[in-house]
């Protein structure tokens, strides 16, 4: 006690210096670890590929394709870092995740398709197994695979005709649950529930197909026909890779509920963020290297609403992707600015209000079997043959309640009774004495002249040759499969078109 008294300030002197380097070495290890894990990132260059895909709780599994080669990394929200890299050897080319498992396709060539699964427990990333698929096996995409525990489902590119159940705890493990006859499966996409597969087919067909841990129990095709793959954003949500967006109908059916105007710059990131401020569920939609589209899930008593009226801007930096977690509710973003690479949390503070003028909600777009009406933009697209001259036009408008006043042709000149409507009409309407002007747009005529020929063709083949430009709405016309994309698809299409229409005048 004596040496201790004798020895009093210098042990505390000494205990409060060991005190402090304990913790500069605390924050210097941390701050370490943090920068290293932001170069685990920062490291990759010439980016052809990242994707964002959930796992557990507070863990996000991040896929870079980048210098030819595939890098795997686990993203923490909770302690905001990665915490794991691995470079594969191997580039996949389809990926999918099931609760703290990821699945990885490999395919090389003439060389045998492979399926890689990891799994992540206590933070620790390891290989559990690898299937070798049956020989002739092609996956090309996410939009071809599906994975749920111990079962794959995929579309083979060199036998379309199947969805393929793949179970590796079965002796019999390949079974082609679920064909068509006279048609090819296209794309297949599963719910977040897991219990639903989406096929669609490449005649615009589509199924939903019950599914439960042992096999594919029930499938229905709905009436609903869609132009492109769509994903699940949540199990009655629906997105396209046109961003068209639709709702899930109880009876297994579709309806589009909201359709994003701004396709040419739209790029296919998407997902949900919920404000956990006010409990409201946003579908997010990157159209540009810095912003963000925010809309709004708006429920009601028998439909869902759907209106722009938030958005994320990051002003330095460029968008490389987007992921939602379910299990949390947490929403992250890939930013790239300058060299370095920042994942970011999506926060209620991140979102900024638009101006109403900017938003269009899903009341703004009606639209039927036979045209779109767009009241934001003024604009009507002519889907088909049902309305084909301004007789018929008068006709199913004016019941709808539009009063015609006027109705000019491309040239300026009034077009009345059997006369043709084509790309580039206009129509007046009398509401409540204000005159609402609206162009007209219709699939396939790109001249004008109000149906397709072969002038149409050559207009066509000019602007994709690049010999030509097309104004907006004319592009609006030559999309053919309105998939948001004018190119040499829109040109076979045009192609069927006038091949069938010479088949059935002889």
């Amino acid at each position: 006690m004596q040496i201790f008294k004798k020895y009093k300030k210098s042990f505390l002197l000494a205990l409060v210096t060991l005190l402090i380097i304990l913790l500069l070495s605390f924050l210097i290890s941390k701050n370490t670890v943090k920068r290293a894990n932001a170069s685990v990132l920062d490291s990759y260059s010439n980016y052809e590929r990242i994707e964002i895909l959930p796992s557990t709780i507070n863990d996000f599994f991040i896929l870079v394709t980048a210098n030819e080669k595939s890098y795997l990394c686990i993203f923490n929200s909770k302690h905001n870092t990665c915490i794991q890299a691995k470079t594969l050897d191997f580039k996949y080319t389809a990926c999918a995740s099931h609760e703290n498992k990821l699945c990885l396709v490999e395919y090389d060539g003439n060389k045998s398709t492979k399926i890689h699964v990891y799994s992540l427990v206590d933070n620790v990333l390891n290989l559990e197994r690898t299937e070798i698929l049956p020989q002739d096996t092609k996956i090309s995409g996410n939009n071809s695979f599906c994975f749920l525990y111990d079962t794959f489902f995929y579309i083979n590119e060199n036998e379309q005709s199947n969805i393929v159940r793949y179970k590796t705890n079965k002796i019999n493990v390949k079974d082609n649950n679920f064909s068509l006859e006279n048609d090819l499966f296209s794309s297949i996409s599963m719910n977040n529930t897991k219990d639903k597969i989406l096929a669609m087919t490449i005649s615009n067909k589509c199924f939903v197909i019950d599914i439960n841990d042992t096999n594919i129990k029930d499938s229905k095709e709905i009436s609903s026909k869609l132009n492109s793959f769509c994903k699940f954003l949540r199990d009655d949500i629906l997105i396209s890779n046109d961003n068209s967006i639709y709702k899930f109908l109880n009876n297994n059916d579709l309806v589009k509920i909201f359709d994003f105007e701004n396709k040419e710059n739209s790029r296919e990131i998407s997902t949900i963020f919920l404000d956990k401020n006010t409990g409201k569920n946003y579908i997010l939609i990157g159209y540009d290297t810095h912003n963000i589209n925010c809309l709004e899930i708006i429920p009601q008593d028998d439909d869902t609403k759907i209106k722009l009226n938030k958005r994320i801007t990051f002003e330095n930096s460029n968008i490389l992707s987007l992921g939602y977690n379910s299990n949390n509710n947490e929403t992250i973003v890939i930013l790239k600015n300058g060299k370095n690479i920042e994942i970011k949390l999506i926060n209620s503070e991140d979102l900024i209000d638009i101006s109403s003028s900017e938003g269009q909600s899903s009341e703004d777009i009606f639209e039927n079997d036979s045209y779109i009406l767009n009241l934001k933009n003024k604009r009507i697209i002519i889907k088909n043959n049902n309305i084909s001259t301004v007789r018929e036009f008068k006709e199913i408008f004016e019941e709808g309640g539009y009063k015609i006043s006027s109705f000019k042709n491309y040239l300026n000149k009034d077009i009345s009774g059997s006369e043709k409507i084509g790309t580039g009409s206009t129509v007046k309407f009398l509401n409540n004495n204000e005159i609402l002007e609206y162009k007209v747009i219709v699939l396939r005529d790109i001249t004008g002249e109000g149906n397709a020929n072969t002038k149409d063709r050559t207009a066509l083949l000019n602007y994709l040759l690049g010999k030509t430009e097309l104004t907006e709405d004319v592009l609006k016309a030559a999309d053919i499969n309105t998939d948001g994309n004018v190119d040499a698809i829109d040109l076979l299409a045009l192609d069927k078109i006038l091949n069938e229409r010479v088949s059935s005048e002889n």
